[in-house]
């Protein structure tokens, strides 16, 4: 019997622990490769893309940097010549050659990536970051096309829970108080549900059949719920799927903008925020920054020998800082990256007196 060799695509524990790897390799004077790439367009279309910027890239090198450059290069080569997984969207491609310590990481994906590629000392790490902010993970109760389903949604993949239940007829008079499900069908859905506590709950219906179904889920998932969404008429699953992802990552994208928005606010304010590149990064290395925010476009193409949208994403996911990407033009006007610092309380047993340190005499 033949092993499996199929390349798996990463799913969103996988992501993150392949992010963490990388933020924490070893950097020196090396080029490190860092490849993100849109896997629908093919094998071929891929390989064009790198080539032509890597013909952009090769005046600029010279020497030993050279050499490694291209052995790098062809490591990426040879990756994308490598299996495909049948679903694959998108990949990411990480590459150094041997004389910086060689390293080789290649990420196939359920969701396509904005083509880029970038040729630094350490490897640029936010689009991975960028990506897990956006894509969260989930389970959907979902009621579509006469049946009740349980889903994962885990960074592009849709994972069955369970098989789908049929729902009850509708009642006949309007006035009839009629449950979704049938008794062991309600049970089945109370255990799935219940196995997952931990994971966020999305549930999903239409409009009729939303109060209904949110009435199957058992009392201690009420805390587990993040939302609860009535989908358009006449939808099948497929539908109804991207309709609560794309519900889902709007979401997120107000939650990132308000983050934004506070990191400006307490900026001004003399709060506990920093904005700019050298604040930020001293922040980050005393072990101050709570959050690191960055502006979505954020280009620093200007600085050469210091690329602050690769370093500093590094520097805070090493640390197990938050870091949010979001679309904020004042962020921008105030350099595009901050960070909101941590409040650090003083830890007394007992307030001091009014007069600590002086002696009071009574007659």
């Amino acid at each position: 019997m033949q092993p499996n060799t199929q390349p798996q695509l990463a799913d969103m524990s996988v992501l993150a622990g392949q992010t963490s790897l990388l933020s924490k390799l070893e950097v020196n004077d090396s080029p490190f490769l860092s490849c993100y790439l849109d896997a629908q367009s093919g094998p071929g279309s891929c390989r064009q893309f790198i080539e032509d910027k890597a013909a952009l890239i090769r005046p600029h090198l010279a020497g030993v940097t050279r050499l490694e450059f291209e052995n790098a290069l062809n490591m990426v080569y040879r990756q994308l010549e490598g299996a495909w997984h049948p679903d694959v969207k998108g990949m990411a491609i990480f590459a150094r050659g041997l004389a910086g310590g060689r390293h080789l990481t290649a990420i196939q994906l359920a969701v396509p990536m904005r083509n880029s590629l970038a040729v630094y000392r350490a490897p640029e790490v936010l689009p991975l970051i960028a990506l897990q902010d956006s894509q969260p993970v989930f389970m959907l109760l979902l009621a579509c096309e006469g049946s009740v389903q349980v889903l994962k949604l885990d960074l592009g993949s849709v994972v069955p829970h369970a098989w789908p239940l049929r729902v009850l007829p509708h009642p006949t008079e309007p006035t009839a108080v009629q449950p979704l499900l049938s008794g062991s069908g309600l049970q089945r859905i109370h255990r799935l549900v219940s196995a997952n506590t931990g994971m966020p709950l999305v549930v999903a219906a239409d409009a009729d059949s939303l109060p209904a179904l949110k009435d199957c889920l058992p009392l201690r998932a009420a805390s587990s719920l993040l939302h609860s969404l009535a989908l358009p008429a006449g939808v099948d699953q497929v539908a109804a799927v991207d309709f609560v992802r794309r519900s889902v990552a709007s979401a997120r994208t107000e939650m990132r903008t308000e983050l934004a928005v506070r990191l400006v606010r307490s900026k001004r304010v003399n709060g506990p925020a920093v904005t700019g590149q050298v604040a930020t990064l001293e922040a980050l290395r005393a072990g101050n920054a709570e959050s690191l925010v960055i502006a979505d476009g954020y280009d620093t193409s200007g600085m050469p020998q210091w690329e602050a949208k690769i370093e500093l994403p590094r520097l805070a996911c090493a640390q197990g800082v938050d870091v949010i990407v979001a679309d904020s033009d004042e962020l921008r006007y105030l350099g595009g990256v901050g960070c909101l610092l941590r409040q650090h309380q003083e830890r007394r047993a007992m307030p001091r007196p009014a007069h600590f340190g002086q002696l009071d005499l009574v007659a």
